[in-house]
């Protein structure tokens, strides 16, 4: 995906700002689990994970979608405005 995203020409100023929310979206979703009465529902006494425990997993797997697209965005960034010389 990111790839496809850094050969198009839409810039990655852009879609990074929907990269950023959508991450924060979906770390704020365990916390309202976690903090609400929906926690104690995650799984059954079997262990099998009921929707909370499902819909924390896949929030956990978006995020680890946006950390996939921001590391080499945030390097395409980094060869635009930081001069040569200053990269370490």
């Amino acid at each position: 995906i990111a790839g496809r995203l850094l050969e198009g020409s839409t810039p990655v100023e852009l879609y990074m700002q929907y990269v950023f929310g959508v991450g924060a979206l979906s770390l704020f979703v365990p916390f309202v689990i976690t903090h609400t009465s929906l926690s104690e529902i995650a799984a059954d006494k079997d262990g099998k994970l009921l929707f909370t425990g499902q819909l924390e997993i896949l929030a956990f797997c978006v995020f680890e979608g946006c950390v996939g697209l921001f590391w080499p965005s945030i390097m395409k960034m980094r060869s635009a405005y930081v001069p040569e010389e200053s990269r370490a």
